[in-house]
């Protein structure tokens, strides 16, 4: 058993044990009316879950969302299909720090990574005491697989080429895909390989360099939805967590022949229609097994388009790169940044069968509730965690009474009136709380948005103006 990083969030969180999940809370609350729901599932069938999770793809990279010229149809039948959130967002606008929520529904500053983004060559890496989303699921008899990137840690020398720092020492039984984004210069492709040695044992290197290998790059979206289609064929009759996080649409953006020069709005369309192929790929699959109606699919991205290369007219390793930046609109800015281009991004949950269709929530929701929410789903009910072990960021439902609306207001918003502190890195360590500096007795539930990893801000009690090297970030929360 781990001992997992300790802390208290009183007022921050809800644990794991104190509600339902957030799926069932919107079933009860009548978002999942049962005059809507045809064909749902006897009680007690432990559900699959099918995570996308984009790489840089913007709000408006989708039909969905009012892009003329990118077409997404199989995005656009998730959503007619399921229940798509306007309001869901990451915990931070860029990519290490943001998958580190998504898997452990806890806050990026206390993964203790030291940066929002860890290249191949940090020593840092997800702390294998920390429990993942695929690890509280293997505990209740899922089968797991990664199809696509990590960037959550690299064996190198800085830390002894250590196993612990890629996908099967944190709850993953297989894995095909990247170490790191595409466009790192020693970024690798790999797969998880028993009698593999390179670069440690239990995994094979497909190719290196992969920067300066178009062919590769171009096959990764292929490759990620094929390897997923397989697993889902093997374990179609055993519960399972297939988590797929395209390389796409991060630059530099690649293509196979097939969409290739196919769409209207050039590279940039070509891509983002091989990714919606291959949900489209995904869900006939699943289909196939007989597993539409036991399989919620969740479909996001990490964070904002890289706009900072919006004006770049000639790049050496991404060409043309403002025409190959996706959308934040309608929002304010992109990739890095604490407004809501960065942080405000796709959030549809698909589950025939279970949530009825073409449904369109306004409150907010965080990566961060994926985990709480998928843990109590199986049939063995609420995953059992110590609470003075470990602590969950993220909601396991929004109101103790599901009979009560959610009231949110601009006057709901709070101050923060203090920093946080940068984690250590290591168990037991991580102590960095928040702290409010007043009494708050009307509110039930404290939700965090525009949370930037490890450049923390406050707003002034006073309401005085906040320096220009801070950032901002809000507390928004439901009041009972």
């Amino acid at each position: 058993m781990k001992t997992f990083l300790s802390g208290d969030d009183t007022l921050l969180c809800t644990r794991i044990e104190s509600g339902l999940s957030l799926i069932i809370t919107l079933l009860c609350a009548g978002i999942l009316s049962s005059n809507q729901v045809v064909g749902a599932r006897e009680a007690g069938d432990n559900p699959n879950f099918v995570i996308f999770f984009l790489d840089d793809s913007g709000y408006g990279d989708y039909s969905h969302n009012g892009n003329p010229t990118i077409q997404t149809p199989q995005i656009t039948r998730l959503v007619r299909e399921g229940l798509n959130f306007t309001q869901f967002y990451v915990t931070s606008p860029a990519c290490s720090a943001s998958r580190y929520s998504l898997m452990t529904g806890r806050y990026p500053g206390r993964s203790g990574l030291g940066a929002w983004v860890i290249g191949p060559s940090s020593k840092r890496y997800l702390h294998p005491e920390e429990l993942t989303l695929p690890e509280a699921l293997k505990r209740q008899g899922y089968k797991t697989g990664i199809f696509g990137k990590w960037h959550l840690g690299s064996p190198n020398q800085k830390n002894l080429f250590s196993k612990d720092t890629l996908p099967l020492a944190h709850g993953f039984d297989e894995w095909v895909g990247t170490n790191v984004s595409h466009d790192y210069v020693n970024a690798m492709l790999m797969e998880s390989d028993p009698d593999g040695t390179d670069p440690v044992d239990g995994y094979r290197v497909i190719t290196r360099d992969l920067p300066f290998k178009h062919d590769v790059c171009a096959s990764l979206t292929g490759r990620c939805t094929q390897a997923a289609i397989s697993f889902i064929k093997r374990n179609r009759e055993d519960p399972f967590l297939a988590y797929i996080p395209y390389n796409m649409p991060h630059l530099g953006i690649h293509a196979s022949d097939g969409f290739a020069g196919q769409s209207r709005r050039g590279l940039l369309g070509d891509v983002m229609a091989e990714i919606d192929d291959g949900v489209g790929r995904i869900r006939n699959a699943l289909k196939d097994a007989g597993l539409t109606e036991n399989t919620l699919i969740i479909f996001s991205s990490d964070n904002g388009p890289w706009i900072r290369f919006q004006d770049t007219v000639e790049h050496p390793k991404y060409g043309e790169a403002r025409m190959h930046i996706g959308y934040a609109t309608p929002f304010r800015d992109g990739k890095g940044s604490t407004w809501e281009g960065g942080h405000r991004v796709p959030g549809i949950f698909c589950w025939p069968g279970m949530i009825a269709a073409s449904q369109n929530e306004l409150a907010p929701v965080s990566t961060l509730d994926v985990f709480p929410t998928l843990v109590t789903l199986p049939e063995e009910g609420c995953l059992r965690i110590d609470p003075s072990t470990v602590v969950i960021s993220g909601l396991t439902c929004f109101l103790d009474i599901p009979q009560k609306a959610c009231r949110r207001s601009s006057s709901s918003f709070l101050p923060l009136t203090t920093s946080l502190p940068l984690c250590e890195w290591g168990p037991g360590s991580c102590t960095c709380d928040f702290i409010l500096k007043r009494e708050i007795i009307t509110v039930s539930v404290l939700r965090v948005i525009h949370l930037s990893c490890f450049k923390w801000s406050r707003i002034w009690e006073n309401g005085s103006t906040v320096p220009k090297n801070r950032r901002m970030w809000s507390l928004i929360c439901c009041i009972s």
